[in-house]
């Protein structure tokens, strides 16, 4: 199975419209963008574009257009970027000049998912440097992300707890693996990645975020409220960590 058959079948579990709604790319717009790269694409992008290039449905990133058709407007342009290390992924609607990015320099298949202001090549270097940020740890974690949190975190007017790890976490999110696998069963999600995990299982669901440094961000949500509680304080015990307000989803 495509890593994105798995992520439409993910989120089909909780909205059972949702693959009658998303859209795939044609073989042809495919091959095009190919060809106006001059490489193949990435598995992992193309999987995603031949699965939801043309519509994702409702799963809204921030204001970004990751649409086949924006991404092929823009390599058809005489001034499209290209380099070795980044292969646009679409527009930013709001601010056009800060657009997503595929960072191909890492280890395939968990490509990060980044932006940066628009440059050109005299320019690029400097951007990257000073500008680049991080949206997502891989494709598969920023489309499966935003049903994670709606549907098992927040779903059912649950109220999550939240806590901030600033100290000893080191900033890794792999560390909390083994606390919560040795002591509730759970494994990270099939579209997690280096910078976020997700666990569930039924009645409870956990969300660990690296924020950058050391600082880690967990989002709690257990069916039963005292127990809710309890869990939250073993895990900030464990982790050194405060309990936190959260904001709106």
């Amino acid at each position: 199975m495509l890593i994105f058959d798995a992520v439409v079948d993910y989120i089909a579990g909780f909205d059972k419209d949702f693959r009658s709604s998303i859209e795939g790319a044609s073989e042809q717009e495919l091959a095009e963008l190919e060809v106006l790269i001059g490489q193949d694409l990435p598995d992992v992008y193309r999987d995603f574009l031949a699965v939801m290039g043309r519509s994702t449905a409702w799963i809204d990133i921030q204001s970004l257009d990751f649409r086949i058709q924006t991404v092929l407007d823009y390599y058809r342009r005489d001034d499209a970027l290209r380099v070795d290390e980044f292969l646009r992924i679409g527009s930013d609607t709001k601010d056009p000049t800060f657009n997503p990015h595929l960072q191909l320099s890492l280890v395939a298949p968990e490509l990060k998912v980044v932006a940066f202001p628009g440059c050109n090549e005299a320019t690029f270097a400097e951007m990257t440097a000073r500008h680049l940020s991080q949206l997502a740890g891989s494709l598969p974690e920023l489309f499966s992300r935003p049903a994670f949190r709606i549907f098992e975190i927040h779903g059912a007017d649950r109220t999550p707890i939240g806590l901030l790890a600033r100290k000893r976490v080191r900033g890794q999110v792999s560390l909390v693996d083994d606390l919560v696998a040795s002591r509730y069963g759970l494994e990270p999600a099939f579209w997690s990645s280096a910078a976020v995990r997700g666990y569930s299982a039924p009645g409870i669901a956990l969300e660990v975020a690296q924020l950058g440094g050391r600082s880690l961000e967990l989002l709690l949500r257990v069916d039963d409220p005292s127990e809710q509680e309890n869990i939250a304080a073993w895990l900030a015990t464990q982790l050194d960590a405060e309990i936190c307000s959260l904001s709106a989803p």
